[in-house]
Order: C-alpha cells, then sequence, then structure tokens
C-alpha cells in the first residue's frame, strides 16, 4: 500500500505513514487512537502491558509474573494473550536461576 499525501510504501496494517505521519485508510485505527502516542494492535487494543510483561519477566521475575497473568486475562487478540502467556514461564525460570545463583 501506499502513501496517499507522500507516496511511500507503507505496510498494509500501519495506522499511519512512517514518514510523513499521516493518517492511513482503511484501517481499524482511530485518529483519536493514533495520535494517543500509545502503541497499540490493530484491533484497538494497546500493547504496552503485553510489552512490559517480556521486559519485567527477565528483569524483576515477580513483577513479569503478575503481569503476565494479568495481560492473560485482560487481552483478547491472540498475539499478545500469547505474549503475556510466554512472560510466565520465563519469569519462573528467571526467578528460580536467580534463586540458585544468590542462594
Amino acid at each position: 500500500m501506499f502513501c496517499e499525501k507522500c507516496g511511500n510504501e507503507i505496510n498494509d496494517s500501519a495506522a499511519v505513514c512512517h514518514k510523513c505521519g499521516c493518517p492511513v485508510e482503511n484501517n481499524n485505527f482511530s485518529p483519536t487512537s493514533v495520535s494517543s502516542g500509545a502503541p497499540i494492535i490493530k484491533d484497538g487494543e494497546k500493547r504496552t502491558l503485553a510489552d512490559c510483561a517480556i521486559v519485567f519477566s527477565v528483569l524483576f521475575p515477580i513483577v513479569g509474573l503478575i503481569l503476565g497473568i494479568i495481560g492473560t486475562v485482560k487481552y483478547k487478540t491472540a498475539k499478545l494473550k500469547n505474549k503475556c502467556i510466554a512472560a510466565i514461564p520465563i519469569s519462573i525460570v528467571v526467578w528460580l536461576i536467580s534463586m540458585f545463583m544468590f542462594w
């Protein structure tokens, strides 16, 4: 697909043109959700919790475990739900490794 404003080639699932920032037609995004600056998935769900669950599962496993459980219940999009599900065993493994290292 091409941007109507600048003619740059963009991804079919993009909300805005990555070159000029013009909103793209034919998608499920609204201009208010794009201008908020929060990372979103095509269905309109913010992916912040899923990303935080993955990051915290490595850095702070207990927090990552909690965020993974919350995200698993909260999200309807399979991609985001799978990220949160993946954060749960990652945080458990990292927590167990850190226990053995510092015990």
